[in-house]
């Protein structure tokens, strides 16, 4: 509870703006919670009130030094005496040797009031025998600690995961466990709330770092539940996110033994590095498809012995998987290091471009250790796509794999127009038989399509 007492006006020496503290018995008769710094001492604040009449003086400077008691459970009490020289509505005091969790009994047995200008205590007033002023009960609260982890990622890679790393050797040492255990695991939401119960949301958050399930809100993917116990996350993002210079913050803590780490995870979105490499070599090959083949079907390239020998003596290799997988775009030379959110697909012009589904990106093609494997869109017009990947070595030298991928017409048109021409509407004798020409196709009389 808060004390007052009567004091006789000769001693009331404070100016108003410290008045409150300087009467009330301590931050501890009054506190209603406290907290244990990393050192084991404890924080305590406390709130005032004052009723007593008398005068201020303006000019005071002084100290109020309180003799109290303190006892808890499963413990001899403790005398201490409490003083701050900062005479102030919130006094704090510092005290060891508390635990964390654990309530305790204040009981303030006097109070002294101490001038420094005369140097001379102008004010006392204490307890009678086997009783005390005033008393409060306090339960010291969970230590915690913040550890901030910045991660930079690429724009551009949507589902593409960045792996991060964490080192829990602090957490350790601060929880006071040799494990670090999923359990333990809590997600932070902005508000401080915590949430155990963390595999629904799978990780994401929105924009504001707020657990949320994957949908039309989410912003940033932190799988940080993936750490334990090997110190390595994954990170995704979606909706937008990927905006040069943003930066996401997402909140993992660990909770054990009435303490709490928790880990400010900083997500800083930035381009990819420009990479100079030296094309030294190229090895061509080809896929084709029907344009009237079923979307993504699978045709399957494999590289053959020689272009594989071909790579590895440009560049310097035992073997191809020596070398570094690259991206490249024709149109502009480029070669991408970050290619995995485009899955192999090409737009019209060769170039890495994301799924659409429709005949604007109208290839795709996947290289896996030699082999490329190849997917179309139905209903595509007649044409050549190349498409490229390049192997590249340490020393940054590229040879270039150029995949011809076509689309061809089943009718045959293009060989007729090749090896024929195309003639008008209308019926014609050729070779003692009679052919139809319709819109440019050659038909038998009987109407299957001539050859």
């Amino acid at each position: 509870g808060v004390a007052t007492f009567e004091m006789p006006a000769e001693a009331v020496y404070v100016s108003a703006t410290f008045q409150e503290a300087y009467v009330h018995v301590s931050d501890f008769a009054v506190a209603s919670s406290g907290v244990i710094d990393d050192e084991g001492d404890v924080y305590v604040v406390g709130t005032y009130t004052y009723d007593a009449a008398g005068s201020y003086a303006e000019g005071f400077f002084g100290e109020v030094v309180y003799d109290v008691t303190i006892v808890t459970d499963g413990a001899e009490p403790f005398e201490a005496t409490l003083s701050d020289d900062e005479l102030s509505g919130e006094v704090a005091s510092y005290l060891g040797g508390f635990e964390a969790g654990k309530e305790y009994t204040v009981y303030v047995d006097s109070v002294h009031v101490w001038d420094y200008m005369s140097f001379t205590e102008i004010y006392t007033v204490k307890a009678a025998e086997g009783e005390h002023l005033t008393s409060t009960t306090f339960t010291t609260t969970q230590p915690a600690i913040a550890i901030n982890l910045d991660v930079e990622r690429y724009v551009g890679q949507g589902y593409v995961t960045t792996i991060a790393e964490v080192d829990f050797a602090e957490a350790k040492e601060f929880l006071g466990v040799d494990e670090i255990t999923t359990d333990m695991l809590r997600i932070v939401n902005p508000d401080e709330s915590l949430i155990s119960d963390y595999a629904t949301y799978d990780g994401w958050f929105d924009g504001d770092g707020k657990a949320e399930t994957w949908g039309a809100n989410t912003k940033i993917n932190v799988k940080f539940f993936e750490a334990i116990p090997d110190g390595e996350y994954s990170i995704c993002d979606m909706n937008g996110a990927d905006v040069v210079g943003t930066t996401y913050t997402v909140k993992w803590a660990l909770v054990a033994n009435e303490k709490q780490v928790t880990y400010n995870i900083n997500v800083k979105f930035v381009e990819a590095p420009a990479v100079e490499i030296t094309t030294v070599g190229q090895v061509e090959t080809a896929v084709e498809y029907a344009t009237t083949d079923a979307s993504y079907t699978e045709k399957v390239v494999a590289l053959t012995t020689a272009q594989k020998g071909e790579i590895c003596e440009a560049l310097g290799l035992a073997d191809i998987s020596e070398g570094t997988l690259y991206g490249y775009n024709p149109s502009d030379e480029e070669f991408i290091s970050v290619y995995a959110a485009y899955d192999g697909w090409r737009d019209k012009d060769g170039d890495f471009s994301m799924w659409s589904g429709t005949d604007e990106v109208p290839a795709c093609v996947k290289y896996d250790g030699g082999s490329l494997y190849c997917y179309n869109i139905s209903g595509c017009e007649p044409q050549t796509i190349y498409c490229y990947w390049a192997i590249v070595n340490e020393a940054m030298e590229a040879v270039l794999i150029k995949v011809a991928f076509t689309y061809v017409d089943p009718t045959g048109l293009d060989e007729l127009k090749a090896d024929e021409g195309v003639k008008a509407d209308g019926k014609y004798i050729e070779g003692n038989k009679v052919v139809i020409w319709q819109k440019g196709i050659k038909y038998n009389a009987t109407g299957t399509i001539a050859r």
